[in-house]
């Protein structure tokens, strides 16, 4: 079955194209092209590529999230082991330096969790893992861009370095779409109060964003143009988990996963393979 899903602009890798639209054949996008002169109807004011959040432990009170496991021993082999296998590593929760994270890279490590969260910070004798994340420029960093986490300048500062290099995800619980009061995390019990969920010390306990706030909150906090914001909610996540030649960007010979966004970028519409979703 083949149908047309028309936008006054569509994002393509390289940049918006106005008044296109997608020609989709069993759940494939076949072709990228104008709308025809004298067709007036459009889907969508802005047509993107479907978001992809490669992090995420629960939401709307569903929790998929397990006690965290102890340090591993001989990380270094286990990396190369697991790269192997064609398995994608990542970084995080751990004291390691700057020397010790580049080795991991050195090894096969794919790149930082939720960058900046859960690790060695940047200081300017030991740069630690931040440090060696954005300087390294075969690291993918995940950033949980809800402005608790991590600080608007910071955000910033990870764009300088690595624009190319970052993956917006959610690292939701789920408190994500609920109401504020009390939840459990790893069996502990945590509060969210305006959408923020702490733990009884005061710590931050994952978070409650979804990926189209993230995408709003990178332009708003950083400055990013909304056509890098929402690569780096799809293309850069795709690429970083070697899925870009069926995923991440409207292309023909893609699957037709897409999201349809108003002007302030929220989500309308979705289709999953050329079928509109409910959501």
């Amino acid at each position: 079955m083949t149908h047309v899903l028309r936008a006054r602009r569509l994002l393509t890798e390289e940049g918006w194209l106005d008044d296109h639209q997608l020609r989709i054949a069993d759940g494939v996008i076949a072709a990228i092209e104008p709308i025809p002169a004298g067709v007036t109807e459009r889907d969508a004011e802005l047509l993107c590529p479907a978001y992809i959040d490669t992090h995420v432990h629960g939401g709307a009170g569903v929790d998929v999230m397990d006690d965290a496991p102890d340090v591993l021993e001989g990380a270094l082999q286990a990396i190369r082991h697991l790269k192997q296998q064609n398995v994608r590593v990542m970084l995080g929760h751990s004291a390691a330096t700057w020397q010790q994270t580049r080795a991991a890279f050195d090894a096969g490590a794919d790149g930082l969790v939720h960058c900046y969260n859960g690790m060695t910070g940047l200081h300017h004798r030991e740069p630690g893992m931040v440090g060696a994340g954005l300087t390294d420029k075969r690291a993918w960093l995940e950033l949980i861009a809800d402005g608790h986490h991590v600080h608007p300048a910071a955000m910033s500062l990870c764009c300088c370095c690595a624009k190319e290099r970052i993956v917006l995800i959610t690292d939701a619980m789920q408190a994500a779409g609920m109401p504020d009061g009390r939840y459990t995390l790893c069996g502990e019990e945590v509060q969210m109060h305006g959408g923020v969920v702490r733990t009884a010390s005061g710590g931050l306990a994952g978070s409650t964003l979804s990926v189209d706030a993230a995408v709003r909150n990178m332009v708003e906090l950083t400055g990013v143009t909304p056509a890098e914001a929402i690569h780096m909610a799809s293309l850069h996540p795709a690429r970083m988990l070697g899925v870009d030649g069926v995923l991440g960007s409207l292309k023909p010979g893609k699957r037709a996963s897409v999201v349809a966004l108003d002007s302030g970028l929220h989500v309308q519409q979705i289709w999953i393979q050329g079928q509109l979703a409910s959501f």
